[in-house]
């Protein structure tokens, strides 16, 4: 591994460690975006429909039906600055792509820029970026760790990923190989967790080490999944607006409040790895 991979690494896991603390109320601390003057606040108020899908500790809807977490903090903090008032719907991943394309819902977060997502979406500026590991079982772990994920699926390896997801280029070679993406096997809804990797006879998934971190920590389990070692996708994210539904003008004013905030000294503490 790459010196510079090492580095970035080891200040993701940094960042990870503290926006875990946080999220689970250790420190005390809630909205960080500095208060914005109604001066500051330009353009039309406007209403967009959010998906949200579970995805803790980034976004979920708790018992209330109320929407929460980290992700949901910074596009609460984006929409102010924009004038914009955001209603939060439930929606799994597979599901929120798809109202993407038809309208249903008007923008999801953390969502991979690309080519034929430009067909029916807009993107706005990154504001954060994502970092996808490979998981396994212990029982896999050293096995995994020899060898590149390639090598692990040709030798059968069960890999589970998420419908309409974009995990980097090496995957996307991967499923465009017909007889490696017959080995694969697609959810609706991937679960960062041992028990969803064991009840579905996976040997491992690709996920976020945040989230990996958090479910650990929430369910106190005595067996999780083991890291490989295998950074699969390292990337920046936006926020992904319907084509239908959502024009450019709007489009520029969360630019442009995803500029102010992101330069807050609070977003580089919390975010930046």
């Amino acid at each position: 591994m790459k010196v510079s991979t090492i580095t970035t690494v080891l200040k993701y896991w940094l960042t990870l460690v503290h926006l875990i603390v946080i999220q689970f109320g250790l420190l005390g601390i809630t909205g960080f975006a500095p208060e914005l003057r109604a001066s500051e606040v330009s353009g039309e108020p406007c209403l967009l429909k959010v998906g949200v899908a579970e995805w803790r500790p980034y976004q979920y809807l708790n018992e209330n039906g109320a929407a929460e977490g980290l992700q949901i903090e910074l596009i609460n903090q984006f929409a102010k600055k924009a004038n914009c008032r955001l209603t939060f719907l439930n929606y799994r991943t597979a599901q929120s792509i798809e109202a993407i394309k038809n309208g249903t819902l008007d923008v999801i977060m953390g969502a991979t820029d690309s080519p034929e997502r430009r067909q029916y979406a807009r993107f706005s500026k990154p504001y954060r970026n994502e970092m996808l590991v490979l998981y396994t079982t212990q029982e896999f772990a050293p096995k995994c760790r020899k060898k590149g994920i390639v090598q692990l699926i040709r030798q059968g390896f069960k890999l589970g990923l998420q419908k309409n997801s974009i995990y980097g280029s090496t995957i996307n070679q991967i499923q465009q190989d017909s007889t490696l993406n017959k080995k694969i096997i697609y959810f609706d809804q991937i679960h960062s967790d041992i028990n969803f990797v064991k009840t579905h006879g996976l040997d491992g998934i690709i996920d976020d080490p945040v989230i990996v971190a958090y479910k650990k920590r929430a369910n106190r389990a005595r067996e999780s999944l083991i890291s490989c070692h295998v950074t699969v996708y390292s990337e920046p994210v936006s926020l992904m607006f319907s084509r239908k539904t959502v024009g450019q003008e709007i489009i520029k004013r969360f630019d442009q409040a995803i500029l102010t905030i992101t330069n807050t000294a609070e977003y580089k503490r919390r975010w930046k790895w």
